[in-house]
């Protein structure tokens, strides 16, 4: 069913309705390469700018790093990657990466950079340093969970200088604090990119916008997590070329996308803030869905290390499709429509309902018959029916089947549904 909007019409043919305006920063498209393994050398990023790519936040850099890394991880390609450890870059390598990034590609490059604690100074000095560099957008990293995070979940103490990404990125007033510095500091748009997973993080954003910055990055990636143990090999971690394991992140995972939806959504419903939002994106329709909860732009990362910069072209061939077939001029009619659904629980209207099988589809395989919780299904003369009255209407079958035969349907007036 086409989207109803009175902004719809007919997409340009020049592409230019596939164009958004991030930060003040016009990019061709929403897609951007989120700062990882795919943005830490200048070759990756000429294979972004090949793959049709708007944009790309480098690898993150530090003013020293803190301790050594190589990239290790347990991978279940589609599901999810825990990152046991990762290599960053220093100031030099992440400024000789913006230099030549910018010089030989024509990526809008965003520089993702840390540093330890509230040092002011040192935040601003290393991203006027970027701003020089070329940079068009700065990426202040308050969410990176791998450097004293891990420690701190352990009940480690942890030092001065480990104390950066998400352990500021959970305090508001540190958050707004650096803002402000960098905001004051910078010619160039400011996008703080804080740490999403805690109970402050709506107040940090409020933090955020009142430092000043007009946009926010946002993470689903999960963190404080551990990798599966080898249960024939005494309960190593399944992390291959590491000899023990730290708390790490699970990326790529299908349902970060739904937390990144909640994130999304508290800001945009709070704030006046920009939303560049990343994790569990592999389709163009992620892309939609990730807009209609009110992002702006969004951020792609472990699908393409399994998969490979080649799945950027389909997403904007997917998005394009899908503009033309909607009679949208631009994603600006899409923008946050979903948010007015979005009320709390004793708000919500429970509407009465049951499944219904369409016998021609049918086949009898008896799939839907398995989840445990259900009483209401059964096999008659080698077809799946539904007793309405004790379907509890949760659908589960309908995703179950793999004939698509079954969908949810409200129950006529009378019927009563169990609870």
């Amino acid at each position: 069913m086409a989207v109803s909007s009175p902004c719809a019409g007919h997409r340009s043919e020049d592409g230019s309705g596939m164009k958004i305006n991030f930060a003040g920063v016009p990019l061709k498209n929403p897609i951007v390469i989120a700062s990882g393994p795919l943005t830490a050398s200048l070759d990756l990023l000429k294979r972004a700018e090949d793959s049709g790519a708007a944009g790309a936040s480098l690898k993150l850099t530090f003013e020293r790093v803190p301790f050594p890394g190589k990239l290790r991880s347990h991978s279940l390609p589609g599901k999810g990657l825990t990152f046991g450890i990762d290599r960053r870059l220093n100031r030099e390598e992440g400024l000789e990466l913006m230099r030549k990034g910018k010089e030989q590609t024509s990526l809008v490059l965003m520089a993702n950079l840390t540093h330890p604690s509230s040092d002011t100074e040192k935040w601003v000095s290393l991203a006027r340093d970027f701003q020089q560099a070329g940079a068009d957008l700065i990426e202040a990293n308050l969410t990176c969970p791998h450097i004293g995070l891990p420690a701190e979940s352990l009940g480690a103490k942890v030092c001065e200088e480990l104390r950066s990404g998400a352990q500021i990125g959970q305090i508001p007033e540190l958050c707004r604090l650096i803002t402000r510095e960098l905001k004051r500091a910078l010619r160039i748009p400011l996008v703080p990119k804080p740490y999403s997973n805690h109970p402050r993080f709506l107040e940090t954003a409020r933090a955020i916008e009142e430092g000043g910055a007009s946009a926010i990055s946002i993470s689903s990636s999960m963190p404080n997590c551990l990798p599966p143990p080898d249960i024939h090999r005494g309960g190593r971690p399944k992390i291959p070329l590491l000899e023990k394991t730290s708390m790490g992140i699970v990326t790529g995972n299908p349902f970060s996308k739904h937390a990144g939806f909640g994130k999304i959504a508290q800001v945009r419903k709070n704030t006046r803030l920009q939303v560049l939002s990343s994790g569990g994106i592999s389709t163009w329709e992620d892309v939609v869905e990730t807009i209609m909860w009110g992002a702006s732009a969004v951020g792609i990362c472990t699908h393409l290390m399994w998969y490979g910069f080649e799945e950027v072209p389909k997403i904007l061939r997917g998005l394009e499709r899908y503009l033309e077939e909607q009679g949208l001029e631009s994603f600006d009619s899409l923008r946050g429509i979903s948010l007015p659904f979005l009320t709390t629980p004793d708000n919500l209207s429970i509407l009465p309902g049951a499944a219904r099988v369409d016998g021609e589809r049918c086949n009898g395989c008896g799939v839907c018959l398995k989840p445990g919780h259900c009483v209401a299904i059964s096999l008659e003369e080698k077809k799946a029916a539904v007793k309405p009255a004790l379907c509890i209407g949760c659908s589960v079958c309908v995703n179950l089947c793999p004939r698509k035969a079954i969908r949810m349907e409200a129950l006529e007036p009378g019927h009563e549904e169990v609870s």
